[in-house]
């Protein structure tokens, strides 16, 4: 069952679809294949960086058109998104074109703008960080008297490395999500990892604590029972979860 190296957002997804698990084993044995350091590290260096470096050359090259990097952007809102409108094609043509094909009867640009900056802003994982969205950098440079050309180049720079790791989350939560989600019943994973922890050892003296985690807190002891990984900070097995390591019985 090893992973397969996606080429494009778009891979992912027929990949996905693709991938069915049956067992509680199955989705753990998917998600294990997943997350090895060189899958994380393809998503990351071979599908967000490249169109992200795409995307940053082409507003490069567009903005110039507004000037040099001195040049004002104060209330060039309209001149930002069509210079954007570019870069966001760039991007999309390398990591997901099915966004472009969808989107090319779209001639006002203010919808096409709309459309493909929410559709980056979600495959990038910046839709609950408001603050580093590229819709706001752009609702908020134009708004400012003093922003320059520059500003914004710098600006969408220095988001790029957050991007690119806000992407890869993303594709792991959708990864996630997909094979877990149907046993999110309050009984499935935990009684799946109480017969692992017995048999290492492991006792449960409060079953509140224990029966009452989210998916993510689950996934995080399984990773420290199974797989040795220390828990997220100010966790424990005994405050967090309620259960006792053999050790110290």
């Amino acid at each position: 069952m090893a992973a397969k190296f996606h080429n494009s957002i778009d891979d992912f997804f027929k990949g996905l679809n693709e991938e069915q698990s049956k067992s509680v084993d199955q989705a753990f044995k998917y998600h294990d294949e997943w997350n090895k350091k060189e899958n994380q590290n393809h998503l990351y260096n071979n599908i967000f960086v490249p169109a992200l470096q795409d995307m940053y050359n082409t507003v490069v090259k567009n903005v110039a058109k507004l000037g040099k990097d001195d040049a004002s952007i104060y209330k060039k809102h309209k001149e930002l998104k069509g210079a954007t409108i570019e870069a966001l094609k760039a991007f999309f043509k390398k990591a997901r074109p099915s966004v472009l094909e969808a989107a090319k009867d779209i001639k006002d640009e203010e919808e096409l703008y709309e459309r493909l900056v929410n559709l980056y802003d979600e495959y990038t994982g910046q839709n609950h960080d408001e603050g580093n969205r590229l819709s706001a950098l752009i609702e908020q440079l134009s708004k400012k008297k003093d922003a320059t050309v520059g500003d914004y180049k710098r600006e969408l720079h220095a988001m790029q490395a957050d991007h690119a790791r806000g992407g890869v989350g993303y594709l792991n939560n959708k990864k996630f999500m997909h094979h877990f989600n149907k046993y999110d019943d309050k009984h499935t994973i935990p009684e799946y990892l109480k017969a692992k922890m017995k048999k290492k050892g492991h006792t449960i003296h409060d079953n509140t604590l224990f029966y009452r985690k989210n998916l993510g807190e689950y996934l995080a002891l399984r990773d420290n029972i199974i797989k040795g990984k220390a828990l997220p900070e100010h966790y424990s097995l005994k405050d967090s979860y309620g259960i006792t390591p053999p050790e110290e019985k």
